[in-house]
């Protein structure tokens, strides 16, 4: 299958492949047709429980019958998952990651799901989780439809939760924004 520039999937493949390599990761692709799924599911479902994944993400190919979802995993090449109290503990302490400008905006964020969390009786996680909340503040999220775009925020949560977190998200940026001037 050719691409722009001349490279071949299977050649772009071995690039992206390689260049995570450095860092210990690689991809796995899959294909899971839109009829007739089960048996791709459950290959993906196995290989995800047996492996190290870091990281998923996936795009839908229409094409009529023949439509699919096309499923990159990046993972961590080891013969044993890890087991699930290492993945508790392996937990990101976002105030390394973020900058203290993004890393103010997060705490606000995750003090805005605090509240609506204790207000409504669910874990906060239910509402958005850590994860998310970087995600809302990294990729400066400013719409609902951008919100939908994030891994794992369905229209349920965008239409009850949406517009509190990008308006607590906007405000947040014009203060700082402002403090810096």
């Amino acid at each position: 299958m050719k691409r722009a520039g001349g490279w071949t999937a299977s050649r772009s493949t071995e690039f992206v492949e390689t260049a995570i390599q450095k860092v210990k990761m690689k991809l796995k692709f899959f294909s899971i047709p839109v009829f007739d799924s089960s048996q791709s599911e459950e290959a993906l479902n196995k290989f995800c429980t047996t492996h190290r994944v870091n990281h998923v993400d996936k795009q839908f190919v229409a094409n009529g019958h023949n439509s699919f979802w096309a499923i990159a995993v990046t993972y961590v090449d080891s013969e044993k998952p890890l087991p699930a109290s290492a993945k508790r503990s392996a937990r990101i302490d976002y105030k390394e990651v973020l900058s203290p400008e993004d890393f103010d905006i997060y705490v606000q964020l995750r003090d805005l799901r605090a509240s609506i969390s204790e207000q409504e009786g669910i874990p906060a996680y239910a509402i958005f989780n850590n994860e998310q909340l970087s995600q809302i503040v990294l990729q400066k999220i400013s719409s609902k439809t951008e919100l939908r775009a994030l891994d794992g925020i369905g229209e349920g949560k965008v239409s009850k939760y949406g517009e509190a977190f990008l308006e607590a998200r906007e405000n947040a940026s014009h203060v700082i924004q402002s403090d810096e001037t």
